[in-house]
């Protein structure tokens, strides 16, 4: 793979050592849409260790050193840019970290950045609000150790509202889940709190995202990405603790359909998202699969106030991601005049501006695919696409687009599955963005996007009209004149001609 000498386009490495777990993520390049080369993680519970005697022992750091061995020689043959190691709540509060960051400094000679709880709590907000369309409302980080809360206000206001000492690992300590005496000391935090009421609460970390999964599994959920999920918050007691507790215990149903490393912490992660909606009152949890990595991130870049910037301009890490998905199909100056073109026909039908300029963009990726499979990969790209940015409703819109883009009718059985799911409207937009991509690679050869200033695409009354500027060979075409049937159709419109104009009224 080539990759320029510019350091934030090169891989770069992230250790995460956190209280249940230490993970190592490799990421493509030092930018708003980082892509993921390489995830790992090795449980080693630091929290347990550090809950029970206080501190860490000799044989829990050298294990450490093991498995920080191990990342950071993967980490070095695939890049030789410095490796980020971040340490949370675990070591923070163990008596004994200034020597366990020591060993790891004299062994590696990589100083260990050691997060306070403001600063993780900060930078799990930072990256919900990297990751979330205009997030308001209050981001919880549970990790093995503590739970950090945050408030954000307009989309851009990080408030920090409180660490608690109230993570899965440390409440196994105090007791099984189920016991009133593990409920009695997560009230007793959460009581350190001002009561605000609150509408949303945005989950970040390893069990609430199991808890997510778990949700998927018992609504028979057929999109299974963390990301953009969101679940009414009293979905929590009648659908999740509903199935997850049998008497007192675990239901053993449940249980196999929950990752191993998942199945103790479980419970207390829905303990404590049980109590922080009696407390906070909150409407709608939203899960969220970026957190402190995305916001550390945000942070190197020094670019914070940008990234704020860009989320209210719409020129969002979305926006970013589709850009690669399109990897070079298409011209930056040919998405331009395709995004112009149709947006004139707004006159006669409502667009989601986002989603029509991305559709541009990636209008091309299923350009090297056998035609009769072309329509299923574009949709599936987008369905199954780890998107920040979205919400879920807008990534079926655009998978339903990007299907029209390739077929003129309902052929699959994937497509009936999620065409069904929106409102008439939604499919009849997105029928004809579909269509009318078609009919515009026809016009520009998917090369000459001049071509597009020759014509413009009108509706009057119960026809639809694409009004030309001469009379050309370009636009005497089975195809041209067949594409222009199928957009029009796809509005319930049964007439549709080509007409000459001596000008072009745009």
């Amino acid at each position: 793979m080539y990759r320029t000498n510019n350091s934030k386009n090169k891989p770069f490495s992230l250790i995460d050592i956190g209280s249940f777990s230490i993970r190592l993520v490799i990421y493509d390049s030092l930018s708003l849409a980082s892509r993921t080369l390489f995830n790992e993680k090795v449980i080693c519970n630091l929290g347990k260790v550090v809950s029970k005697k206080g501190k860490l022992g000799n044989s829990d750091i050298d294990n450490v050193i093991n498995v920080l061995e191990r990342f950071t020689s993967i980490a070095n043959s695939v890049s030789n840019e410095k490796i980020i190691i971040l340490a949370t709540a675990a070591v923070r509060i163990a008596d004994n970290r200034d020597y366990f960051l020591r060993c790891i400094f004299n062994k590696f000679k990589i100083k260990v950045t050691l997060l306070s709880e403001k600063e993780e709590g900060e930078l799990a907000a930072l990256g919900v609000i990297y990751s979330h369309k205009n997030v308001e409302g209050i981001v919880g980080d549970l990790g093995g150790g503590s739970l950090e809360l945050t408030e954000v206000v307009g989309g851009e206001n990080i408030n920090f509202i409180n660490s608690l000492k109230i993570g899965h690992t440390f409440l196994n300590q105090k007791g099984i889940y189920f016991d009133k005496t593990v409920y009695k000391f997560i009230k007793e935090n959460l009581n350190k709190n001002k009561i605000k009421e609150c509408e949303k609460f945005y989950a970040v970390g390893g069990s609430f995202r199991a808890l997510a999964k778990l949700h998927m599994y018992l609504t028979e959920k057929n999109i299974k990405i963390i990301q953009d999920y969101v679940i009414p918050a009293k979905d929590i007691d009648k659908v999740i603790k509903k199935a997850v507790f049998y008497e007192n215990k675990f239901n053993p149903e449940i249980l196999n359909k929950i990752t191993k490393s998942r199945r103790e912490s479980l419970p207390y992660a829905l303990n404590v998202l049980e109590k922080l909606i009696e407390f906070y009152s909150f409407k709608e949890i939203h899960f969220s699969s970026s957190g402190i990595r995305e916001g550390f991130i945000l942070q190197q870049l020094k670019i914070k106030e940008r990234v704020i910037n860009n989320l209210k301009n719409e020129r969002n890490t979305f926006i970013f991601q589709i850009q690669r998905l399109a990897n070079k199909t298409i011209s930056s100056n040919m998405v331009k005049h395709l995004y112009s073109w149709i947006l004139q026909c707004s006159d006669f039908l409502e667009f989601n501006n986002q989603l029509l300029l991305s559709a541009c963009w990636i209008s091309n990726i299923a350009w090297d695919v056998h035609p009769e499979h072309r329509r299923l990969y574009a949709m599936e790209r987008i369905l199954w696409y780890p998107f920040y940015g979205i919400t879920r409703t807008e990534r079926i819109e655009l998978s339903i687009i990007m299907y029209f883009r390739h077929s003129n009718a309902l052929k699959d059985d994937l497509i009936e599955k999620y065409y069904n799911t929106v409102d008439k409207n939604v499919r009849m937009r997105c029928k004809f963005i579909g269509q009318i991509l078609r009919l515009a690679h026809h016009i520009t050869g998917s090369v000459s996007e001049k071509n597009l200033g020759l014509c413009k695409i009108k509706k009057k009354k119960d026809v639809l009209k694409l009004i030309i500027l001469e009379k050309s060979s370009l636009f005497q075409s089975q195809a041209i004149s067949r594409g222009l049937k199928n957009a029009a159709l796809a509005l319930d419109i049964k007439k549709s001609e080509i007409k000459l104009s001596s000008k072009l009224s745009f």
